[in-house]
């Protein structure tokens, strides 16, 4: 399992030099797996974003909602499965 928290626009809220209002905590959790069932196959599966958390809106000020995200910070997907399989040779 892996999980992630972040709050990218806390600091430069903190600092006062903007009208941007500070995110929300943002965490994601992460579930994954694997089983070897011989010496040649390996099998792999998880589920990413498990409680399908929506990004954080990061240009919200006191006059507006917002209507921006970070793709590099924030999930933009959502919940993603995914199944995958190896051999050896």
């Amino acid at each position: 399992m892996r999980s992630a928290s972040l709050n990218v626009a806390a600091a430069a809220a903190a600092s006062g030099a903007t009208a941007i209002l500070p995110t929300n905590d943002y965490d994601v959790f992460d579930l994954t797996g694997g089983f070897t069932f011989s010496d040649k196959w390996l099998l792999r599966y998880g589920i990413d974003n498990v409680f399908d958390k929506s990004p954080e809106v990061i240009d919200a000020t006191p006059w507006s909602k917002g209507s921006a995200t970070n793709g590099n910070f924030y999930d933009v997907l959502g919940r993603t499965a995914y199944v995958g399989a190896s051999m050896r040779f």
